[in-house]
């Protein structure tokens, strides 16, 4: 898909991780933010914005991507998002999380609904408890760019961007939006199957 651009959050604390920092653990080889990077240029993303630090990445020279910081530093993802906006054009944004193990799953789903359904603003995925993932989204540009623009101010919740919306959403078939927060997380992501981008 050539119309897709990708915002990926990189730029917490981990806090809750009690020490590393969790986008770049290493599952299969490979630190997860890496892992995302990957994910987004095998599905065809025009631009790929990384909001956060930089970080040593070992990635193939034909895999581009731009590093923006939200300002202030940790004013939250939807600051993140607007810092990354005005770097791309497609007509769809992807609105990523990047400690996602299963990200190229969660990227494959949502290119699949693009596809499917082009007609509406949005789309994101809903976790098995019913819980919406906006970090697992995707939305048109035009509705994104207009979304942020309505904001009183940036510190408000990724879920405000999709008020008033028509958004569709679609089930997790399998534990695609399990993300890494915790030690215990982490030692479960380890233990399922994972699909590699490309």
């Amino acid at each position: 898909m050539s119309k897709l651009d990708a915002i990926l959050l990189a730029g917490g604390k981990s806090s809750r991780m009690q020490g590393p920092d969790k986008v770049m653990l290493q599952l299969a080889g490979r630190p997860l933010l890496e892992r995302a990077i990957e994910a987004a240029h095998s599905a065809g993303c025009a631009h790929i914005a990384v909001v956060g630090p930089e970080r040593d990445l070992s990635l193939s020279a034909d895999i581009a991507y731009t590093l923006v910081r939200e300002d202030p530093p940790f004013a939250g993802p939807v600051a993140g998002l607007a810092a990354a906006e005005p770097l791309g054009e497609s007509e769809w944004v992807l609105l990523l999380a990047t400690d996602l193990p299963k990200i190229a799953e969660v990227i494959a789903l949502l290119t699949a609904a693009i596809e499917a359904r082009p007609e509406v603003d949005a789309h994101i995925i809903e976790a098995a408890d019913g819980y919406l993932e906006w970090l697992c989204s995707a939305m048109k540009r035009t509705v994104f760019e207009q979304r942020l623009a309505a904001q009183p101010h940036l510190s408000v919740g990724v879920k405000r961007l999709f008020d008033g919306i028509e958004t569709v959403s679609h089930r997790d078939p399998g534990e695609l939006t399990a993300d890494v927060d915790t030690p215990e997380q982490w030692a479960a992501a380890q233990e399922r199957p994972i699909q590699d981008a490309g």
